[in-house]
């Protein structure tokens, strides 16, 4: 099997899937029903028709505009009595009991077919409320819904009773604009040259279809493993389009946080640095920029001390320094700690360290090892527990197969930068060489690596098969793993090019992003593996890179 061709399969499928693209400036009403803070669209009535009566009715359009056939997740809350629509089936409709308890929200799972999708929810005002909160059931996650009457416009139309439709379509197209307009509409300072003639008109901006220019961690890790592709296979064309996509993410920045101040609620870009809460947000992506700037020189400075500044000074911590999730939008979230927020903070950290020298990065990523062997590692079965759970104070027990990997990966990132000599070196090292011997003994016979590391009915996983791939590389290259382990990593290797690499590049079989649970079952049947995720393409480019390494 030829690892540099299926290298560059799996690269050049990926930029066909998301290829480089214009930034889209559409019209945007900023009035009536539009995203809150948490992304969701905020349908108060009451508040549009302060004329309303008990009684009235009220009816809300939009459309979702979906890449295929599918679901989206949806969160509803309610003010008052609601139903909600798709394609015209009734999909929610509310009762007594979901009316009186309207500070819990309800979750729906929306079918969706590809193209359009017409979304229409109606409402009635009562004593209580008129209206609903709706949109994404993930904070933050940037469902858009558009303008039915202007499928180029985000929004919705409505009306009270059978009255007339608001507001009026604004007819707008950036088509004709010069590349200098389009510039001056991204700077912050040029407020007037995104103002619109009508009432509550502006230009706003939006990244293009796929996943080009957009920052989320997955992307971090396909940017870490496209310039270790473009670096393997001295290919120009992978390096330019990551260039490109980093570029882009630090070309909209200052705009984004200048749009969330002026708009209030959501920005149009940048959903997740613009609402800073997690390390999820900012540390997995922004590592990939740090190793950009190292290779290429880019300028980042401002969104690199951007996201230090959120890492040492304002992200959560227990009381031993080690990191916790609290306070975020995505409540399910709170009171805990994740494995996979070693991966979310590490490699930013050790790059932090290499690019100012400062030793307070180093410490902070050795400190977080520390601690979160005491509180996840399960030594009866040398595996590591995905989360901890600090409300009710317990492991949740269960060794989800890519926490693992992220865990061990980071580790091997912060290793390949601490000196020498320094007091944890050894204790660190230690903990690797044991890490390694526990996963290695779960290697299946096919070389992969499962869902749910020791539980032999969950599947085979790709992700979790790749990071273990690269840190026994790693440590076989150091001196601190033998030869089995360098075995082990071809044979995994192999495994992935011979079941989860097609002819065409695309790649299979990676469980999508997880929540956590207390048993191996979410794992194993809720979890289930999407193509082309990108939680597994950058570590399995990565993977072929450290086993063709020198």
């Amino acid at each position: 099997m030829d690892f540099r061709k299926t290298a560059e399969k799996i690269a050049y499928r990926y930029m066909e899937l998301n290829p480089e693209n214009e930034i889209l400036y559409r019209a945007f009403y900023s009035g009536g029903i539009r995203r809150g803070y948490d992304y969701r669209y905020e349908a108060d009535m009451n508040k549009i028709f302060p004329e309303a009566k008990i009684g009235d009715e009220a009816t809300a359009r939009c459309v979702y505009l979906s890449d295929g056939d599918g679901s989206i997740g949806m969160e509803i809350t309610l003010f008052g009595t609601t139903a909600l629509y798709v394609n015209g089936e009734k999909l929610f409709q509310s009762d007594i009991f979901n009316e009186r308890n309207n500070h819990i929200s309800n979750r729906l799972n929306v079918p969706v077919k590809k193209g359009v999708n017409e979304i229409e929810l109606r409402f009635k005002k009562t004593a209580l409320g008129f209206g609903a909160i709706f949109g994404t059931h993930l904070a933050k996650w940037n469902y858009i819904f558009m303008n039915p009457n202007d499928h180029e416009q985000e929004g919705c139309i409505y009306r009270l009773n059978d009255g007339e439709w608001l507001p009026e379509t604004y007819s707008w197209s950036a088509d004709g604009l010069s590349d200098d307009e389009k510039a001056k509409l991204l700077d912050p300072d040029n407020v007037k040259a995104r103002k619109l003639d009508g009432d509550n008109m502006w230009i706003r901006p939006y990244l293009g279809g796929g996943s080009f220019g957009h920052w989320n961690y997955p992307l971090g890790v396909v940017m870490y493993g496209l310039m270790r592709t473009a670096e393997l296979l001295e290919d120009k064309k992978i390096e330019a389009y990551t260039k490109a996509h980093i570029q882009r993410t630090l070309d909209t920045f200052d705009y984004a946080m200048w749009d969330k101040d002026f708009h209030g609620g959501s920005a149009s870009l940048h959903n997740l640095l613009s609402s800073i809460d997690s390390l999820d947000d900012c540390g997995a992506f922004c590592a990939a920029v740090e190793e950009a700037t190292l290779l290429y020189d880019l300028d980042s400075k401002k969104v690199c001390d951007f996201v230090a500044d959120y890492i040492e000074n304002k992200q959560p911590r227990n009381p031993d320094g080690s990191f916790c999730r609290q306070n975020q939008l995505h409540s399910f979230h709170n009171e805990t700690m994740w494995l996979d927020d070693m991966y979310m903070s590490v490699p930013f950290l050790v790059r932090r360290y290499k690019l100012t020298g400062d030793e307070k990065y180093l410490s902070d990523a050795v400190n977080q090892f520390v601690q979160y062997k005491k509180c996840l590692y399960m030594e009866d079965r040398n595996l590591m527990s995905h989360v901890y759970d600090l409300r009710h104070d317990i492991p949740t027990l269960v060794p989800w197969g890519r926490g693992n990997g992220w865990f061990i990966f980071s580790l091997t990132e912060l290793l390949d930068v601490l000196p020498k000599d320094h007091p944890k070196r050894a204790f660190l090292e230690d903990f690797f060489k044991t890490l390694a011997a526990g996963y290695l003994v779960h290697q299946s016979p096919d070389g992969r690596w499962r869902q749910v590391i020791d539980d032999s009915e969950s599947y085979l996983e790709t992700s979790c098969t790749a990071m273990f791939a690269c840190a026994f590389m790693r440590g076989w290259r150091t001196g601190l793993l033998g030869d089995e382990y360098k075995a082990s990593a071809e044979k995994a290797a192999l495994s992935i090019l011979a079941n989860c690499v097609d002819a065409e590049g695309n790649v299979y079989g990676v469980c999508r992003g997880s929540e956590f649970s207390f048993s191996n079952d979410y794992y194993k049947y809720d979890l289930l593996p999407r193509d082309n995720d990108t939680h597994g393409i950058g570590i399995v480019l990565l993977s072929i890179y450290e086993v063709m390494k020198k």
